[in-house]
């Protein structure tokens, strides 16, 4: 993976499957909790990332594999909403 100074980066958290933090960060609570209380108010979204600022709770489960013709399908969709 290449790093880039500036850029922040988010993996798997290994005491709670279903979350997601950013790499260089702590929480405060234990994960299994975080990971419950999101579970709960987020039910059949998983995985999930806890993002800290701005502060956000990011869905992960309906991303796609970058290729080629998804960047073409999203291109055609800017240009047709900016006409």
């Amino acid at each position: 993976m290449p790093w880039v100074d500036g850029t922040a980066y988010a993996g798997p958290c290994s005491e709670a499957p279903g979350l997601w933090l950013p790499t260089l960060a702590a929480p405060d609570l234990p994960t299994e909790l975080i990971a419950r209380s999101l579970q709960r108010r987020h039910p059949g979204r998983q995985p999930l990332l806890l993002w800290p600022r701005p502060e956000a709770i990011v869905p992960l489960d309906r991303l796609l594999p970058l290729s080629s013709a998804l960047l073409a399908r999203i291109e055609a969709q800017w240009d047709a909403t900016s006409a």
